[in-house]
């Protein structure tokens, strides 16, 4: 496989550099059409997107308070984070599965492994520029396997000025993380290293939790873990008219212990995980009006996981081993047909393999693979003021299951927007598309449950938004959305095998509002209801029926700003082990935070659950209680 690899990786290479010379004498360099940020931003026109994109941006003049990828999206409406069996974190959107959403850094899909599930928790937090999410209808330029959304992070592009920047956070019992970053642009080439180091000694519950036989309420049961993380780029520009970029990524985690239930009897831990990616990625332009984009990535993790019967961790049940990787590749035509058409043509390829082995069901090494293919087409016009999207993906699969070659149907994703910006104050977009998830491998090919025959799941899915924006001295944004999702073919456990059996419906609305009370003080609230109760029999697992987070900032001087935050999770319903479902109570959290920055230094300080509140996530699994945070961050150089 590492022969196949690497021939791959430089085929394409010669591809590239043979298209640039090729091309070279044939173009006009009447201007420079070098842009890196085509091969970072999948969607980078509201009309491309079909679906709304929310658009999260990371202040640039304070830190963070969170520690990982997962932390970042708490406070975006129609996204549930919870962090459950096994330590992962499970986000869902707008009702969704955890195994529906796509997880993208720079544009380049984070491969879900052989459960389909990134643990966004696992992921250290780097330098960010924004995180765009997708929660309604999906473009086809996003590729397959995204029916339930799509969160692409995007890091930030290094500056002239700047080389090497150090920065630390620490939170309650000795949690803390380092990361030093080493970037610098140059006239046509640019690099970014970080690393980051992260440990904890364990969560600390609230001093209102009620011990249980299996938990004492003080430091979380195995809450404890440290892992080192890097991560590179590096981008050049050929004449002006061409771009070529690399990237690498690695992550160990040394210790990584595993809370489980509080009311289960079962230990665990990973003795291993290791998790690593790399990728060429190109933007060659043939012709003024044709681009050419390609991408080549290959994603793989190893684990080994260990269970026991006691806390001393001497009583092993349990030694299983999973190795998983894919290799994927995209290629985007990007084509100016005339100044108000625009076509892109998408095929992308991907492998997903996993090997597996341990003491009860795997007692040899099984391997099995899957193959995606998706082929689309998009076609934007601008008419008047109005613009329209329209686009159909088409993708199969083919699964390698006991030396037996299975074929899926081919199945179709179309999709339409329309973006109408009605004045500078008004703009109103309508999107509708119907998006493919094929199953995870854990879902096909599991021994105990597995179906290798399964269908993809299908979900046909409408957007309205409506934004109005007003420009003041006290002004103000307020963003409408409202969504219906229809969803057939749900995979779900019928006794012993997963099964194609559900079908499902709900809506819901969420708003966004900005307002500058006054010329230092700021609010903006996020809100979302979702009817989960079309459907008999049915509960939508720990995803709330309202949610609602709330930030006050106000920036006391130049230098210096204060804010507030509240969020809220009304009543949700979880199921435990014996498929007994649990009405977990809402709750609310509050915290509060400080910033200063003075030149090239900055600092922060807060209080996260200030009032200590104890509260369940996933049944079974206490949120951390009162906690503090605080960090400092310099550019050295």
């Amino acid at each position: 496989m590492y022969k196949i690899s690497m021939f791959l990786i430089f085929f394409f290479i010669s591809c590239q550099l043979t298209s640039i010379i090729t091309k070279q004498d044939t173009l006009k360099i009447n201007r420079k059409y070098y842009e890196l940020d085509v091969i970072r931003v999948v969607a980078k026109t509201p009309e491309e997107s079909v679906g709304k994109i929310t658009i999260k941006e990371i202040n640039k003049n304070t830190i963070s308070p969170d520690m990982n990828l997962g932390e970042s999206l708490k406070d975006i409406p129609g996204l549930n984070i919870t962090v459950g069996n096994k330590g992962e974190s499970n986000l869902r959107i707008r009702s969704f599965s955890k195994e529906d959403v796509k997880i993208m850094i720079d544009g380049r899909m984070i491969n879900g492994g052989y459960f389909g599930n990134v643990s966004l928790n696992e992921i250290p937090m780097f330098d960010l520029s924004e995180v765009q999410v997708v929660k309604g209808p999906v473009s086809p330029l996003y590729g397959t396997n995204n029916m339930g959304g799509v969160v692409n992070y995007i890091t930030k592009k290094p500056n002239q000025k700047d080389w090497l920047k150090l920065s630390t956070l620490f939170k309650r019992n000795n949690t803390q993380n380092l990361r030093l970053s080493l970037s610098h642009q140059f006239k046509y080439w640019d690099f970014w290293t970080n690393f980051s180091s992260n440990k904890t000694d364990g969560m600390v519950l609230s001093d209102d939790f009620k011990p249980t036989n299996l938990e004492n309420g003080k430091i979380r049961n195995n809450s404890d873990n440290a892992s080192l993380d890097f991560q590179s780029k590096l981008n050049f520009s050929v004449l002006d008219l061409h771009s070529i970029g690399f990237s690498f990524g690695y992550t160990d985690a040394n210790k990584k212990k595993i809370p489980s239930s509080i009311y289960e009897s079962i230990y665990r831990q990973f003795t291993d995980w290791k998790r690593y990616q790399s990728s060429i990625l190109s933007n060659i332009m043939i012709t003024p009006y044709v681009k050419l984009n390609q991408t080549v990535s290959y994603d793989a993790y190893n684990n080994t996981l260990e269970e026991y019967l006691d806390p001393q961790m001497q009583i092993k049940t349990l030694h299983s081993v999973i190795e998983s990787w894919s290799l994927s590749s995209k290629s985007l035509i990007d084509w100016e047909i005339f100044p108000n058409l625009k076509s892109n043509w998408n095929y992308s390829f991907e492998k997903q393999v996993y090997n597996r082995k341990d003491d009860a069901s795997y007692l040899k090494w099984t391997t099995n693979n899957t193959r995606l293919h998706n082929f689309s087409l998009m076609t934007v016009s601008h008419w008047k003021k109005i613009d329209f999207s329209l686009g159909s993906g088409l993708s199969y699969s083919q699964r390698i299951y006991k030396n037996e070659t299975i074929n899926t149907s081919l199945f179709g994703e179309p999709s339409i927007g329309v973006f109408y910006p009605i004045n500078d104050k008004y703009d109103v977009r309508l999107g509708f598309s119907a998006n493919i998830q094929y199953p995870t491998m854990h879902q096909l090919y599991s021994s105990s449950r597995g179906n290798p025959y399964l269908n993809p799941e299908r979900a046909y899915k409408y957007e309205l938004n409506f934004n109005q924006r007003y420009s003041t001295a006290r002004s103000y944004s307020i963003e409408h959305s409202f969504f219906y999702n229809d969803i057939v073919n749900m995979i779900e456990q019928y006794g012993n095998l997963y099964t194609n059996m559900n079908k499902l419906k709900n809506f819901g609305y969420e708003n966004i509002v900005n307002f500058k009370i006054m010329k230092n003080l700021n609010l903006e609230n996020q809100a979302c209801y979702m009817n989960l109760y079309l459907n008999k029999n049915y509960l939508f697992y720990t995803i709330p029926n309202f949610s609602d987070s709330f930030a006050l900032n106000y920036n006391l001087c130049k230098n210096l700003s204060l804010k507030y935050s509240m969020s809220y999770q009304s009543i949700r319903y979880d199921n435990d082990d014996l498929n007994v479902v649990h009405k977990l109570k809402a709750y609310q959290l509050h915290s509060i935070q400080a910033n200063y920055a003075f030149k090239k230094i900055k600092l922060t300080a807060g209080l996260q659950n200030i009032f200590d509140k104890d509260y369940q996530e996933e049944y079974g699994y206490p949120g951390s209680g009162i906690n503090y945070s605080v960090g400092f961050e310099t550019v050295i150089f």
